[in-house]
């Protein structure tokens, strides 16, 4: 064994490390494991455990036209590494056809995270099939009300507010598709999309509370500014 496998073999045993397969029904679906895009399905997730740190972890799994699929790991005592890590094989499920017929709201604001100033928004609304559309023009409206270019920015996973499956998977599109039409205006530096679902709450989010977090100021280094908001999904058939 050379020395750089010997040292890599040493450090996975000392750190804790853990192999998952991550598979789809269909495949070609996104992976997030804490909110970080990983890759399509299939795939191999690597997972490193820092000695002295337990924990919950969140795998999510998307793809367009399905509900959104979770699973949480939860570390379980010290190193050597055990936990409830396994395999995850997601059958996805097709967003319900009644979701055709619905209508999407959705409000945006970009907010600078040191001191919680809002430069852009912008709002739309559009029927499920015109996604692309509604990225499209939010996008535009956003660039507008930056005047500097190349500032660091990133998509917060946007707040479903009809809290069902079907809906939650309609707005990771339109946040998705939104990430992508940011690229596409040439006038961001856009992040990977960050997912603080869990860290914090919309008032929090809503209230520019970013920085006071010790989670969410973790996943947001070297970001700038993020977008933020809600989207409502009128007509979704599974709203209590």
């Amino acid at each position: 064994m050379s020395r750089m496998m010997l040292g890599l073999a040493l450090l996975c045993c000392l750190v804790g490390c853990k192999s998952v397969a991550v598979q789809s029904t269909p495949p070609g679906a996104s992976v997030y494991y804490d909110g970080e895009y990983k890759g399509k399905t299939p795939m191999t997730l690597d997972i490193t455990k820092t000695p002295g740190t337990l924990g919950s972890h969140l795998l999510v799994i998307r793809k367009d036209g399905y509900e959104e699929w979770t699973t949480t790991f939860k570390d379980r005592g010290p190193l050597p590494f055990t936990s409830t890590y396994r395999d995850a094989h997601a059958e996805l499920k097709p967003l319900r056809a009644s979701h055709a017929g619905c209508t999407i709201q959705c409000d945006l604001r970009i907010v600078n995270v040191m001191d919680g100033s809002s430069p852009a928004s912008a709002s739309g609304e559009a029927t499920t099939a015109q996604l692309d559309k509604l990225a499209t023009a939010l996008a535009a409206k956003l660039r507008e009300g930056m005047l500097i270019k190349n500032e660091s920015i990133a998509v917060v996973g946007l707040r479903n507010r009809n809290g069902t499956g079907p809906s939650r998977a309609l707005t990771d599109q339109l946040a998705d598709k939104l990430q992508g039409e940011l690229i596409r205006t040439g006038w961001f530096d856009v992040k990977e999309r960050i997912e603080l679902r869990g860290v914090l709450d919309e008032q929090e989010l809503e209230s520019a509370g970013l920085v006071k977090n010790t989670g969410a100021r973790k996943k947001l280094a070297g970001v700038k500014y993020v977008v933020i908001g809600g989207v409502t999904v009128n007509g979704d058939p599974a709203t209590p």
